[in-house]
């Protein structure tokens, strides 16, 4: 397994390596471009300076050649028109090049260094061209290492320094926010640092938990083991009402258990069962298990239908809204009322469905809204009542298994009036 470092630099140097032999390909073709265009021009001025001669010999000595080059011109018998250097006797047959005017033959003609190099000036010019090129190539390449090695260097370092606090993480350590050049790796440092606290913050919260569970179970066991050895001794005198009393506290824990059992299955569970849900025939099954005390506090309840169906696991969802309704129908007084609406809202542009639940009873202070979707937290109002104070836990998990959310507001929108609460869950 290669190490992020040396991944980086061998990928680094390979794209530069490319990238110096693209520019040096492009390079060469230009420069045989080049001088194979200068060549050609050169034959054509030559060769249009022949036809000039051939065509008009008096005029020959007024002509002025593009350089100092020897240049011979020969008429159609190969004799000898023009020269500015000798009389050309050396010349073969392959070193002369015919001149035609349209299809005739007028003459022959031999130019001499019409390639750039064949000049010295030229030769010394394109040396020294090919050698800085040579010099910057390699410039290049030791600068594209030098680069790639401390690119390589400055992303593997912070990568490097994420590993270490996802490994700290395992750890249950709070990692800080990290500021890195690269944008990127600045704004994963910040959600490794979220997470982080968030992990942090719910074992501090599992411990805080579990030390409640075990207050919870020990002062009522410690409570009826008391009793019963006194009992036992003799100190007591067992009772029908003692008992009934220790049957309740059983019932209690029992309940407290099933709830504990029941959240840990919610919170295992990764997708709910969505059928299509009939709103009307949900709302009587819903307020069904609670009518006989709705019936005996007189508790007028109002529905207001506006969505006639919606999409969601139906048991779970009247378990968790079951227990909202059981809160309310526990807390409020006689005459109260309670309201159910059902109807479609919108959350980033997503149709979802709006469950809002209400009652003019007691409200809850500001300060506790929050709190009251804490496993085993009770209010000053529900410690005088039987409960296991993780109903509304379980509530809020179903919600989240749902994807949805779920909020506590006042009754009036302004919190003017400090009785009545709304439950307001979206799906």
């Amino acid at each position: 397994m290669t190490k992020l470092f040396s991944w980086l630099l061998k990928r680094f140097i390979t794209a530069f390596a490319v990238l110096v032999i693209v520019q040096l390909f492009t390079y060469i073709l230009g420069l045989s471009l080049i001088l194979s265009g200068y060549e050609e021009n050169r034959f054509r001025q030559y060769e249009e300076i022949a036809i000039e001669i051939l065509n008009n010999p008096q005029n020959a000595q007024n002509i002025v050649l593009p350089g100092a080059n020897p240049f011979f011109v020969f008429s159609d018998e190969k004799e000898l028109v023009f020269s500015n250097k000798g009389k050309g006797r050396s010349l073969s047959v392959e070193d002369i090049n015919p001149v035609y005017s349209g299809d005739k033959l007028l003459g022959y003609f031999h130019a001499g260094e019409l390639g750039f190099a064949d000049n010295q000036a030229n030769r010394v010019f394109l040396i020294s061209v090919i050698v800085l090129s040579g010099i910057s190539v390699v410039l290049s390449v030791l600068i594209g290492f030098f680069a790639a090695w401390l690119s390589s260097g400055r992303i593997a370092e912070p990568v490097g320094i994420l590993r270490r606090d996802i490994h700290d993480i395992r750890r249950l350590k709070r990692i800080p926010g990290r500021n890195f050049e690269i944008t990127e790796l600045t704004d994963i440092s910040s959600e490794v640092s979220e997470v982080s606290i968030r992990l942090s913050s719910q074992e501090e919260y599992k411990r805080q938990w579990l030390r409640d569970l075990s207050h919870d179970l020990r002062t009522p066991l410690s409570g009826l083991k008391s009793q019963l050895e006194a009992m036992a001794d003799g100190v007591l005198e067992p009772s029908p009402e003692r008992f009934r009393r220790h049957l309740l506290e059983i019932d209690r824990l029992e309940n407290l258990a099933a709830s504990i059992g029941e959240l840990t299955a919610i919170e295992m569970r990764d997708n709910p069962e969505r059928t299509e849900i009939n709103t009307e025939r949900f709302i009587e099954m819903l307020v069904s298990p609670f009518e006989i005390e709705i019936q005996r506090k007189s508790i007028l309840l109002e529905s207001l239908i506006e969505k006639k169906t919606f999409s969601g696991d139906e048991q779970l969802l009247l378990r968790g809204l079951g227990n909202i309704i059981s809160n309310a129908v526990k807390y409020i007084e006689d005459g109260s009322h309670i309201w159910i609406r059902v109807s479609e809202t919108s959350d980033n542009e997503k149709s979802m469905t709006l469950i809002e639940i209400a009652n003019d009873g007691p409200g809850i202070p500001p300060e506790q809204r929050e709190l009251i979707f804490t496993r085993l937290y009770r209010g000053e109002s529900g410690r005088s009542t039987p409960g296991s104070g993780l109903g509304l836990s379980i509530t809020r998990e179903i919600v989240n298994l749902h994807g949805g959310e779920i909020r506590v507001e006042p009754l009036t929108p302004d919190g003017s009036d400090t009785r009545g609460v709304r439950f307001a869950v979206k799906i």
